[in-house]
């Protein structure tokens, strides 16, 4: 019988093994090796990632299940049940093994399965070694840390921000609200002097000092052990967060405004402790292309951007209509009002004239990245009349980058990781632009400039068909096909209507009085 080999990543130690075992398939998250030089079929896991978040959340909830039948009113902590969070929480740490099973699915009848892949360890003696550790640090944490509570500040409307870059993003919605009734819940880290006279709270200092239960280790077998090994290693990131959504209630806010809650686990948890007298309301700025987690959401109101995105939440996610507001996508209102500041001007001299390309990178060795890094090298040596301008992932490393070496090739400087301005600039001043499934093709498409979605995925992350200037490929000779044409002039980006407005005419409609 045929062979397959799950792996998470493929080495060539690995391959090695599995030429001397007879494998002929290998389905791994990522491999280290190129496709084209393998004696091996290689299917890459990450393409399979909407089933394989199904498969993660189903094998999530059965474990769940069993443990919760063993102990069922033990998971509590201050009378909350964290139920709603663990799935989530769970996924976020083994959606890859998800994926990669999604992917061997085709394989299960005709192949053999070497399976080297688990959704959760099964070494009993390192996961027993880990509970003592645990049960330790559970133990003096509980005894070093205080709980801390800032004094009480009572306003209608709150603002949950993660970071500054949110913040960028929320201040023309705050703009139109009642500056007296905001009260932004921030984690430290973010720019207050932004805020202007607006209230605000660091809730990071809130710090809970709950031990963790004691569960009985014969409890569990060995997968459930690793599973709650893994949850009493967040405990107390769990713990805080309730503390700090108490606070939130104190406040006694009746509208919650907050970003992404649907992949922040702990984001499930508000509804619980908030209950229904304070309506939360959650915006969004990742792709979705149906995966398990965003139907495991706990607010009551979600944010879209367009039709498209609120269709197949609906369809895929089943998520009721009513809770998918249609508002478009704040960057909107950026674009809107954007005015070229030449950032990258002096690479942009140095090749006038020439017709200009960027590319918006992805972590890892993506087949997709791959073949376009190659496919640009190709082009560098054959047209003397195209450039291009390539913006890493804040998660690529300077390794990523060794081969883009050459003159043509504009490396955008770390400084503007996070530059809207210099964001549009570099869109701008493209012909079009090649993404592999980010948001950076409908800010593209709103510059009204073409953006070319390179992905393999069964179900791409940038549906077909959502926008005219988004078209998704599946080969580099699509854009040697582009190239081969005449560059088209592109028509002035028109001003449209305030998204932050219709999210703040929204909440307003929401404010209840003390």
């Amino acid at each position: 019988m045929k062979k397959a080999l799950l792996i998470y990543t493929l080495t060539e130690s690995s391959y090695q093994n599995a030429l001397k075992q007879g494998v002929d398939v290998v389905i791994c998250f990522e491999s280290k090796l190129p496709a084209d030089q393998s004696q091996i079929t290689i299917i890459l896991a990450d393409d399979y990632r909407v089933e394989g978040s199904w498969k993660a959340y189903d094998h999530n909830r059965q474990l769940w299940n069993s443990m919760k039948a063993k102990s069922a009113n033990e998971w509590l902590i201050k009378g909350i049940d964290i139920s709603p969070m663990v799935l989530k929480k769970w996924y976020w740490g083994n959606q890859a093994i998800g994926s990669i099973f999604a992917a061997a699915e085709p394989y299960k009848n005709s192949h053999e399965w070497i399976v080297q892949v688990s959704y959760f360890s099964k070494n009993r003696i390192k996961q027993t070694l880990k509970w003592f550790k645990l049960q330790f640090i559970s133990w003096y944490k509980s005894i070093v840390d205080k709980t801390t509570v800032p004094p009480i500040i009572k306003r209608k409307i709150g603002v949950l921000i993660n970071n500054e870059f949110e913040l960028l993003q929320y201040r023309s919605i705050l703009e139109h609200l009642p500056e007296q009734d905001i009260l932004v819940f921030h984690y430290g880290n973010i720019n207050l002097n932004s805020l202007g006279a607006i209230a605000n709270v660091n809730i990071a200092n809130i710090q809970s000092s709950i031990p963790f239960k004691c569960f009985s280790y014969f409890n569990w077998n060995v997968e459930e052990l690793s599973a709650y090994n893994f949850l009493q290693s967040k405990w107390f990131n769990t713990a805080n967060a309730i503390e700090r959504i108490n606070y939130i209630k104190s406040s006694s806010v009746s509208v919650l405004l907050m970003n992404v809650a649907e992949n922040l686990p702990l984001r499930n948890l508000l509804k619980p402790i908030l209950g229904n007298g304070v309506v939360l309301c959650n915006t969004m700025n990742g792709l979705k292309a149906g995966e398990a987690h965003d139907a495991d959401v706990n607010f009551d109101y979600w944010f879209v951007w367009n039709q498209s995105l609120k269709s197949l939440l609906h369809t895929t996610c089943q998520i009721p209509i009513d809770k998918l507001i249609e508002v478009g996508h704040l960057s909107q209102d950026l674009i809107a009002h954007y005015t070229n500041q030449n950032t990258h001007k002096s690479f942009l001299d140095q090749h006038k004239d020439k017709r200009v390309i960027s590319i918006f990178s992805v972590r890892g060795d993506r087949y997709e990245k791959l073949a376009t890094i190659k496919w640009m090298h190709q082009v560098i040596a054959s047209r003397p009349d195209v450039v291009f301008m390539y913006k890493r992932h804040p998660l690529e490393t300077e390794t990523d980058l060794r081969s883009l070496t050459s003159e043509r090739i504009y490396l955008v400087p770390d400084q503007y990781s996070n530059d809207k301005q210099a964001l549009y600039d570099q869109i701008y001043a493209s012909e079009f632009i090649i993404v592999f499934g980010s948001t950076v093709a409908y800010e593209s498409a709103w510059l009204n400039t073409k953006a070319y979605n390179f992905e393999f995925r069964k179900t791409p992350f940038i549906q077909q068909g959502s926008d005219p200037y988004i078209q998704t490929i599946s080969s580099t000779d699509e854009l040697d096909k582009v190239l081969a044409e005449a560059p088209q002039e592109k028509p002035l980006v028109q001003a449209s209507s305030s998204v932050a407005m219709r999210i703040a005419d929204f909440v307003l409609s929401h404010v209840k009085s003390f």
